[in-house]
């Protein structure tokens, strides 16, 4: 199984399990560890970067043009 998917079916059943006892609950996914921790580190700050990036430039040119930014 792929470890997005498991993400979310503990996601799920943490959610479950903290409405039926009524107080927070911790769920842990199992992962690659150490070997996955640069990949995903550096693939966060290049792709949300970037898009982050787009979306200041777009917000700051709405501004500038009177445009609802939405």
């Amino acid at each position: 199984m792929p470890v997005w998917v498991a993400r979310h079916g503990t996601a799920a059943l943490a959610r479950d399990v903290a409405d039926f006892l009524h107080r927070p609950v911790a769920g842990i996914v199992s992962g690659l560890g150490m070997a996955d921790v640069l990949t995903e580190a550096l693939g966060g700050c290049f792709i949300f970067g970037a898009t982050n990036a787009l979306r200041d430039i777009l917000a700051r040119t709405f501004d500038a043009w009177d445009l609802k930014d939405t």
